[in-house]
């Protein structure tokens, strides 16, 4: 990904594209694998100061209704860029969202410590 801010909406676009295989043909097998490699790999080493949740509605196949796709983002310490989760959702509700985040902390991704000088304190 780039470090200009502008592009990071047209990666995080053309990586979950790819990812998710939104076009009319069926999924070929060699992105169904990256897809696979994209969900299932280590988070462990990836420091983050911001997390960024978005859901929003893609349409998988023509004419099929939109499904919800929740995704996961972050900055991290060095002010780089990453896409640390994606995935298909029933819905946007809390337990959809309470899942996907429980799966990307099974992979790694640590939650910040408190006393992080840049932490949130309420």
């Amino acid at each position: 990904m780039s470090d200009d801010p502008r592009s990071t909406r047209r990666d995080r676009e053309t990586a979950g594209s790819r990812a998710l295989a939104l076009d009319r043909q069926p999924d070929p097998p060699e992105v169904k694998d990256e897809f696979a490699g994209f969900t299932a790999r280590d988070l462990s080493r990836i420091r983050l100061d911001f997390l960024f949740l978005d859901g929003t509605n893609f349409r998988f196949h023509e004419h099929s209704p939109a499904e919800p796709v929740l995704c996961a983002w972050g900055i991290d310490t060095d002010g780089k860029p990453h896409l640390v989760g994606l995935a298909a959702a029933v819905s946007e509700s809390a337990d959809a969202w309470r899942d996907f985040l429980e799966g990307l902390k099974l992979r790694g991704l640590a939650r910040r410590s408190s006393s992080s000088p840049t932490a949130r304190r309420d």
